[in-house]
């Protein structure tokens, strides 16, 4: 459903509809470019690259892959980089396959950490980039609560992490603790938490009434 919804979003866009800021926001990074299952690869060594369901804004598949995001080197504008994640009944997960000693290092803190990691590597200035980590789920979600705290709480389990200089999930060295802190405070500001309802609800009913009947079922079976 969330890639239905992003190719929604682009769609409105293009036609200057959309109220609500942060939804314009997303709908317009769209606009530029997205990605549904992208890779991103991870701030600390021997670890895969994390998947997100949904990525949004001034991004390209890196060469010789086919699914791993990457941001441009050189860009004369602020460069986007949205990570939507997908919740229906769920939470988010309180520890990823690469758990670092399973000490608290859920989805959050792994996706803003992936995120400030490519903005490092695109070596981008901090006043020249805007990350967010959004996670949508529908409003009746018992979690969002935990979900709010989770990404709130992103930043000190980050910097947790790096610290630990664990030999088996070492932070990259090629990056700047101070820097890479840096952008990880500043998206875990921007980042929070979302409402299937609010951004179904920009996307004019004429558009497409299967979305909207989907939508329907999906909160029918939560409900049970």
């Amino acid at each position: 459903m969330l890639k239905l919804v992003v190719a929604k979003l682009q769609e409105v866009a293009a036609e200057s509809i959309i109220e609500d800021k942060t939804m314009r926001e997303i709908a317009d990074a769209a606009k530029s470019g997205w990605m549904c299952e992208g890779r991103m690869r991870s701030a600390f060594k021997n670890e895969g690259a994390t998947r997100a369901d949904a990525i949004v804004g001034d991004l390209a598949v890196q060469s010789g892959t086919r699914w791993r995001m990457t941001l441009p080197t050189q860009n004369p504008t602020v460069v986007r980089c949205y990570v939507l994640e997908a919740k229906m009944g769920s939470g988010l997960s309180s520890e990823t396959k690469a758990t670092h000693g399973k000490d608290g290092f859920n989805q959050a803190a792994r996706n803003i950490a992936c995120i400030a990691a490519a903005a490092c590597e695109a070596k981008v200035t901090r006043d020249k980039f805007d990350g967010r980590f959004y996670v949508i789920a529908p409003k009746t979600n018992d979690n969002c609560a935990s979900i709010e705290k989770l990404i709130s709480d992103s930043p000190k389990i980050i910097e947790r992490e790096i610290d630990k200089k664990d030999p088996r999930h070492l932070f990259r060295q090629e990056f700047r603790k101070e820097d890479f802190m840096d952008f990880v405070k500043s998206i875990a500001t921007n980042s929070c938490l979302l409402y299937w309802d609010d951004i179904i609800g920009v996307i004019p009913d004429k558009d497409d009434r299967k979305l909207f009947d989907f939508y329907g079922e999906c909160k029918k079976l939560i409900a049970k």
